[in-house]
């Protein structure tokens, strides 16, 4: 309502206002709508966004992962549990042959107990500990999948987007061939030498179809991608994501997996240590004897308590120590190579996307000096009627925005692979969807710090 009357207010002082005046309120005018519309369409795609993470965060692969959580938690909570014991139900000092009876003979008694097994505590409270470090890579599992899953979204997004605009782009390429057929039809029917240029002409209007035939089916395919992520084929933009900055190796999801495995080991060497100890087993033993007739016999009660001795240790707990302590150097030395593989992997995805940003500036630079050249072309046409070096020009300009288009989903992917292997950080800024924007790493030690100062496009 409040900008109804604004609007009408600007309309009123259009007409009655000075012509400059009425010019100043046209363009405000002009500006305060594209202005409002123009973030009318960031909301509305950033709420749209928005709704998409929230279906993929029910994704069965997320979910998968999440009850692996669960499950580790529980089995560590049973871990550290004793044993059921043991109820016994006998009769004791029976006769073989059947002549006795409870109330003949002394030893002969029924009786009731029960054994309760207490195994060792330092075995048991290692194995909580190991599961517990198991449940807590499983955290860290559910967050890499996560991120994983939201840079597969961004990629069919970004690929959905890259043939819709394709395909526009080849259509007017098409129409261009169109042209430039009739052109040299027109050249052919006037009696010069022009079939060479119209059987080239035939041929790239052909291999411009069979491209629109081929973004038909990648749009299948990346439409079939965004349904399997999030149920649904409803498509935005992306909003604008940023390649991190080089963090310290131990933020990266492999390594913080593989440490959880070092510690797991440890945990393992922990529980060998352990098991020198004892396990120890106690037992109750209620019997009873008759006492009717000529026969008085009084019931009586047993107590055990047994305890394991490490007789057979360098045949048994020995040999499993030093198996653990294997583990642990093994598992650290995978640490070490993940440690260096992926920060190799990394420097590498990180110049990767510095060399899609600069590609991308030159064909802008590029893309700038066609579309002075087409200027030219266009005013020498108008002299010399060559419609064909004209088109030739739009061509190349149209030839230029695909691969643009195809620098810009490129760099979404690139960007939030890259991003998806560090953990806790804020890949998209929702507010922002221009892509490709790139900024400053703050990090002077990064082997491939080469960020432009100024902020913006590629």
């Amino acid at each position: 309502m409040a900008y109804s009357r604004g609007f009408l207010a600007y309309m009123h002082a259009l007409i009655n206002g000075e012509n400059e005046m009425r010019f100043i309120l046209l363009l405000l005018t002009v500006f305060a709508v594209s202005t409002v519309n123009a973030q009318e369409k960031i909301d509305a795609d950033v709420s749209t966004y928005t709704n998409l993470l929230k279906q993929l965060d029910q994704h069965p692969a997320l979910e998968a992962v999440r009850q692996q959580v669960i499950e580790q938690r529980e089995a560590a909570a049973g871990a550290g549990g004793l044993p059921d014991p043991m109820v016994m139900f006998g009769i004791n000092n029976y006769p073989a042959d059947g002549s006795g009876g409870f109330d003949r003979f002394a030893m002969t008694s029924k009786s009731i107990g029960f054994v309760q097994k207490i195994p060792n505590a330092g075995v048991r409270a290692s194995s909580v500990l190991a599961k517990e470090v198991l449940s807590n890579k499983s955290r860290i599992a559910v967050d890499f999948t996560h991120q994983q899953l939201i840079a597969a979204l961004n990629t069919a997004l970004a690929e959905q987007s890259r043939v819709r605009q394709e395909k526009n782009l080849i259509k007017e390429d098409i129409k261009l061939l169109k042209q430039e057929s009739a052109y040299w039809d027109g050249r052919l029917q006037a009696g010069d030498s022009a079939l060479d240029e119209r059987s080239r002409v035939e041929a790239e209007l052909a291999q411009s179809e069979a491209k629109i035939a081929t973004l038909y089916a990648e749009e299948i395919q990346f439409r079939e991608e965004l349904k399997r992520l999030t149920q649904t084929t409803e498509t935005v933009p992306v909003p604008a994501i940023f390649p991190l900055p080089w963090p310290n190796t131990s933020h990266i999801f492999p390594v913080l997996l593989a440490e959880k495995d070092v510690q797991v080991a440890r945990a393992n060497v922990e529980s060998a240590e352990s098991a020198f100890g004892s396990n120890y087993q106690f037992g109750v033993t209620y019997a009873q004897r008759d006492n009717t007739g000529s026969f008085d016999g009084g019931d009586f009660t047993s107590v055990q308590f047994g305890v394991s001795i490490p007789l057979w240790a360098s045949k048994n707990q020995k040999p499993k120590l030093r198996s653990a302590q294997a583990g642990v150097s093994r598992v650290q030395a995978i640490l070490a190579d993940t440690k260096s593989q992926w920060h190799q992997q990394l420097a590498t995805q990180f110049a990767k996307i510095k060399e899609t940003q600069a590609t991308k500036r030159a064909l802008e630079e590029k893309k700038k000096a066609i579309q002075t050249q087409i200027t030219s072309l266009r005013n020498a046409y108008e002299a010399d009627g060559r419609l064909d070096i004209l088109i030739a020009a739009k061509r190349s300009m149209l030839g230029l925005s695909v691969q643009l288009v195809q620098l810009d989903a490129r760099y979404i992917k690139q960007v939030s692979g890259y991003n998806a292997m560090f953990q806790n950080v804020q890949v998209t800024d929702g507010q922002n969807l221009a892509p490709l924007k790139t900024v400053k790493s703050k990090n002077d030690s990064h082997p491939l710090e080469a960020e432009p100062k100024e902020k913006g496009n590629l």
